[in-house]
């Protein structure tokens, strides 16, 4: 608790997006041990962070690469990083406030992914068969799990009545 107070106070502040979730093969009272890859790209404009950390989750609310949060850092040790997953809209600051908005709020790289790691809306010129072929190329990178990509495919095609 300690860290977390810290890292608040002093730092950095900015909206990370997961890119990597793997399974340790570890379980905790039926919840999975995961190791999380984000990269953060801080608030003030500086250069963007790849942080990683094994934790262990919640087996309905597993991470998905893709989603978004706001996020916390030590520039100069790799170990102390955050992220918050829950907002609690009484207690939170302004400032907390914020960052989940803006986590909500940003952009997917390719604009396909939503903040639940889901498929967002795309533009009006995206045919099913381009968001196909996108989907497919993330499967193919490594950037979407065989269930992932099995997952965000069945939504696309029940999305377009197949």
């Amino acid at each position: 608790m300690a860290m977390a107070e810290d890292l608040y106070r002093t730092g950095v502040k900015g909206i990370g997006t997961i890119t990597n979730v793997s399974d340790t093969g570890i379980t905790i009272n039926n919840n999975p041990r995961i190791t999380i890859t984000m990269r953060i790209e801080p608030t003030d404009g500086s250069a963007a962070v790849d942080r990683q950390k094994t934790v262990t989750v919640s087996r309905v609310q597993i991470p998905r690469v893709g989603a978004r949060y706001p996020a916390w850092f030590d520039r100069n040790d790799p170990e102390k990083w955050m992220y918050g997953t829950d907002l609690d809209p009484a207690a939170a600051s302004a400032e907390v406030k914020e960052l989940f908005a803006r986590a909500a709020a940003a952009p997917v790289p390719g604009g396909k992914f939503g903040a639940d790691g889901g498929l967002a809306a795309g533009g009006a010129d995206d045919s099913p068969v381009e968001e196909l072929a996108q989907l497919t190329a993330l499967w193919k990178s490594g950037a979407l799990t065989d269930s992932e990509f099995a997952d965000a495919k069945a939504r696309l095609l029940a999305k377009i009545g197949r």
